[in-house]
């Protein structure tokens, strides 16, 4: 029953991007976050409430922003946002103060000014306040995952990191892709595979 629900998922997600690339809808997008949470629900001895609270906020932005304007972005970053907070809440683990982290402090501040200086001239007033808070809390959340990776190095930690870094890359694209008003490439894949990776890393951490 697993196997076949995240096959499910995989062929949800191809037929979704293959549909937006040649009839330009996305049919499927509503049913892959809740494949993907209830295989996790399903392959979990102990299931974390807090990634299944993340998936589910990751569908709600996925639904709204099935239509792009202004007011459905703003809607859509807040359940994002939501979704990050529970991940922030699940991936979180004290750690000593190391190289590591000045190096990850110093990578994701670049990050966020490359952004800022390159997206918001073209980001409206009104829109700067939710659009600088959503690029904060989806740095923090993929910061924290890289502290955690690198102060308990294994495998599942390190497949959540990459997942929070395909977030980022997802989220940076087709902010750029909104806001200069250009055709959206690899939002979906970049996407699917954060999700998948933070499913992964968690199930198996």
């Amino acid at each position: 029953m697993r196997n076949i629900i995240l096959i499910l998922f995989v062929l949800a997600g191809l037929t979704d991007i293959w549909c937006a690339e040649t009839q330009k809808k996305r049919i499927m997008k509503p049913f892959l976050m809740p494949l993907l949470a209830l295989w996790y629900f399903l392959s979990s001895s102990s299931p974390d409430y807090r990634i299944i609270a993340g998936l589910f906020f990751g569908w709600m932005g996925d639904v709204i922003l099935l239509e792009k304007n202004k007011k459905r972005i703003v809607a859509g970053l807040a359940a994002f946002f939501m979704g990050h907070v529970m991940y922030i809440c699940a991936v979180f683990r004290p750690v000593q103060f190391s190289l590591y982290m000045t190096a990850g402090i110093l990578i994701y501040s670049a990050y966020i000014f490359l952004v800022v200086r390159k997206l918001f001239p073209y980001v409206g007033r009104k829109m700067r306040v939710p659009v600088s808070i959503y690029i904060l809390i989806i740095s923090l959340m993929s910061f924290l995952a890289f502290v955690r990776a690198s102060a308990y190095p294994s495998l599942p930690v390190c497949l959540i990191w990459a997942g929070s870094v395909f977030f980022v890359i997802s989220d940076s694209i087709l902010a750029f892709a909104f806001f200069r008003k250009k055709r959206e490439h690899l939002v979906m894949e970049t996407y699917l595979a954060a999700q998948l990776l933070i499913v992964l890393g968690f199930l198996f951490s």
